[in-house]
């Protein structure tokens, strides 16, 4: 949707694509129980998106973008009028930019199954430990975006003790 008569416009649906990896320390003691405790690291790589909507809440923020236009001009052939010249070209680019939206990452909820497929005995060993993990995250998407202050607006600046110099100095 675009804003009035510019050439930018409001984003409405979007995509968060997001992408890392979980470090796992896994402790773990040998089949005598008789020595210090081992341990190998794991670096489990995961990936995912979510559907996103604007505005979260009426008249909420939306993303926006530029646009960016591409354009080609080709010139006839100057002996059979019919054909494009395929030695002279002119191309035209026009981009306007944006700032480009970014996710903060706000909270992990990790919720973890450590098991064995095969079930021991108490006291008894086993060789083979899998772990399922359900990975939820709270991410915030930002932009920063120029507003524009009308007649009557007020504009409040923070008094930071220490960092703002004292009234008439």
């Amino acid at each position: 949707m675009h804003i009035g008569t510019t050439d930018f416009f409001k984003v409405t649906r979007a995509k968060l694509f997001v992408a890392g990896h979980i470090r796992k320390n896994i402790e773990y003691a040998s089949a005598a129980c008789n020595g210090a405790l081992r341990d190998r690291i794991a670096d489990v790589q995961f990936s995912g998106f979510t559907d996103l909507t604007f505005p979260q809440t009426p008249e909420g923020p939306t993303p926006i973008f530029g646009i960016s236009e591409f354009a080609e001009v080709n010139f006839l052939n100057e002996n059979t009028q019919m054909d494009a010249r395929l030695d002279k070209a002119f191309f035209q680019n026009l981009v306007k930019y944006n700032e480009q939206p970014f996710g903060e990452l706000i909270a992990a909820n990790f919720f973890e199954l450590d098991f064995s497929p095969v079930m021991a005995e108490p006291e008894g060993t086993f060789s083979t430990l899998r772990e399922k993990i359900v990975l939820e995250l709270t991410v915030k998407v930002v932009q920063v975006q120029q507003v524009r202050l009308g007649p009557g607006s007020q504009i409040i600046t923070p008094v930071l003790l220490g960092l703002t110099p004292p009234a008439g100095q």
